[in-house]
């Protein structure tokens, strides 16, 4: 893989020119965002979109505004509710709003939610198992308990219901029938592992329990193989159930899952290493898309539904790990050259450096080949009929004939050709 920062950086910047486009301000002096990115705010998005100004480096935009609203939807317990929750404070909104807030570090600023009471409700709202539903009692499920870890991973992360959490998640691991890895599904009793669920639970642990990954080798080894096996597949799916509180009432809630940029972040904590080849793929994928435009549907038909938060975050998040990626890992050997830092880990390590050039010429003549496929073609062309006139095959009017179709080419090649 070879990566091309500015690359990344036009993608980061585009994303910030989306969030400052559609922020949207109320009469009481708010304002706030909404995940479809242009309706009436909601909580959750309006945290959400702070978190992408600071994962971008910038001063998110409103804050002040923002935080007000949110402190206006946090209701006396605690927690916030979504849309079709009513009053309701529930983990999906309350986890997303607090893991937030944290990250953009406003917790102590004048006028800021109160983080501390949503720390106690999330707490409170742990089922007797460890893991976490909709609200206390609700059936617990893999997603919602990996918001709520990572949420006080950010705020509490010495709690005891951080302990209990892990252990549950880690019990709800699945067997892949081919190689034995345990691997994570929604655990809604229907269905089998999914690479939204396993990325997710393999970020989660990555930021509670880094020096525990080496055991989970086998799910990394099954996430990079479902990338390998299609590496165009977003995985991308909504999931959807039923909350029925005890008190009575009811009402569905939907889940955006982009597995894609989720399988990529998760990849990007691999023990060993980030596979290189997946990343890549998954990366261009990713950077292929307009930040915002809703890849739902036909993805020959960019922005055919209204842009998405979601989709802005999941692959933001993606492109801010892979931009901030250390460069140095604690059992990497480094070869510092006066232009050039060569990263050698796992079996490089031992090799002689002349060994790995082939690799390295390999990886650039591959996209020298992809990039500039028409003059090599061109070239080659060139050479074959030039020889062949030289050598007395054919007249060297065939010479002449013969390029036409290659300088053909040409345009086809600068149609095709990737502009950031």
């Amino acid at each position: 893989m070879i990566l091309d920062v500015r690359r990344l950086q036009h993608h980061l910047s585009r994303s910030v020119e989306t969030l400052r486009d559609h922020y949207r301000p109320l009469a009481d002096s708010s304002g706030g965002w909404y995940h479809e990115l242009g309706g009436e705010p909601g909580a959750t998005a309006t945290a959400l979109a702070l978190a992408c100004f600071a994962s971008c480096g910038e001063p998110p935009d409103h804050l002040d505004q923002a935080l007000r609203f949110l402190r206006e939807h946090q209701q006396p317990d605690g927690g916030w509710p979504t849309r079709t929750s009513g009053s309701r404070a529930v983990v999906e909104a309350t986890a997303w709003i607090a893991w937030a807030l944290a990250r953009v570090r406003c917790d102590l600023r004048e006028g800021a939610p109160d983080l501390y009471r949503a720390t106690r409700w999330l707490i409170s709202q742990q089922n007797p198992d460890g893991g976490w539903g909709s609200m206390r009692g609700a059936r617990s499920r893999v997603w919602l308990t990996c918001l709520a870890l990572r949420a006080l991973g950010e705020l509490d992360p010495h709690a005891e219901a951080v302990t209990e959490g892990v252990r549950w998640l880690l019990g709800q691991r699945v067997t892949e029938p081919v190689s034995g890895a345990g691997i994570w599904g929604q655990d809604n009793g229907t269905g089998g592992a999914t690479v939204t669920h396993t990325a997710f639970a393999l970020i989660t642990l990555a930021e509670l329990r880094p020096n525990d990954l080496s055991r989970h080798l086998p799910a990394f080894a099954w996430l990079t193989r479902r990338l390998e096996m299609d590496p165009r597949n977003r995985h991308k799916w909504i999931e959807t159930y039923t909350v029925a509180p005890e008190e009575g009432g009811a009402w569905r809630l939907n889940l955006w899952h982009y597995g894609l940029p989720l399988a990529l972040t998760a990849l990007l904590h691999h023990p060993d290493g980030p596979p290189v080849a997946q990343v890549g793929q998954a990366l261009e994928r990713i950077l292929d898309v307009v930040p915002g435009d809703h890849i739902w549907g036909d993805d020959t038909q960019p922005g055919g539904a209204s842009p998405s938060l979601w989709s802005l975050w999941w692959s933001l998040q993606a492109v801010t790990h892979v931009y901030r990626q250390p460069l140095f890992r604690p059992d990497d050997l480094v070869v510092w050259l006066r232009d050039a830092v060569v990263i050698r880990r796992g079996p490089a390590r031992h090799k002689p450096l002349f060994l790995l050039a082939p690799a390295l010429w390999k990886a650039g003549i591959s996209r020298f080949l992809r990039r500039y496929w028409a003059y090599a073609a061109l070239l080659l062309l060139g050479a074959l009929i030039g020889g062949g006139v030289l050598a007395g095959w054919w007249d060297g009017e065939v010479f002449w004939v013969g390029l036409v179709i290659p300088l053909a080419l040409i345009p086809l090649q600068e149609a095709f050709k990737t502009r950031p």
